[in-house]
């Protein structure tokens, strides 16, 4: 990636995304609502298991851009809500 130019790629790792979506998926809306329950107990190394909203992982993409270091990132949905808070609107 280097060679072609391109000074840095992320990759985004979110879990269970969670928000508004125009189509009803069944399979979808069950995991969402045993989720809603299951996130509180979801602790220690279980966190990343945790369902994202899909507003915060734009938020962390968006935190991504600003950020200024070179290389090739893997970013996990824990750190996804970390780097949310950190976006700086310009």
């Amino acid at each position: 990636m280097a060679r072609a130019g391109v000074p840095a790629v992320h990759f985004f790792r979110p879990s269970l995304l969670t928000g508004s979506r125009s189509e009803f998926r069944l399979g979808e809306k069950a995991a969402i609502g045993v989720m809603r329950v299951l996130n509180h107990a979801l602790l220690g190394p279980l966190r990343r298991y945790r369902s994202i909203p899909a507003g915060t992982v734009a938020r962390a993409m968006l935190a991504a851009a600003q950020d200024d270091r070179t290389g090739v990132f893997v970013h996990s949905s824990e750190e996804l809500f970390t780097m949310a808070e950190s976006f700086v609107r310009p």
